[in-house]
């Protein structure tokens, strides 16, 4: 059996646009991106697939769009392609790594 490792990014990775291929492609990922969105009270999809850099930048979009990214990745390849054995994250996605286990 192979090992895999997820490696996940910190802030300052984000950027536009980063998700959209996950929500249009998959039913599993854009569920998970509209109960983020319905828990925020924002819809933070808009921000991350069409907002501006500067949106990004700002913290209280920066933090839950990284995390939501990460989770909603990770949920899509776990059950879709790998069995994960190693995980290495960084700061604050170490959240999202907690998330992952209990995928």
């Amino acid at each position: 059996m192979s090992k895999h490792a997820f490696v996940f990014p910190g802030q300052g990775s984000q950027f536009v646009g980063m998700g959209k291929d996950l929500y249009e492609s998959n039913d599993q990922a854009k569920e998970l991106f509209e109960k983020a969105n319905e828990i925020l009270g924002f819809r933070i999809t808009d921000l991350m697939f069409s907002g501006t850099d500067e949106d990004l930048r700002q913290t209280r979009v920066t933090q839950p769009a990284i995390f939501l990214h990460s989770v909603v990745w990770c949920g899509v390849v776990w059950y879709c392609v790998v069995l994960c054995r190693v995980v290495l994250c960084r700061v604050v996605l170490c959240c999202a790594v907690l998330c992952c286990a209990v995928l």
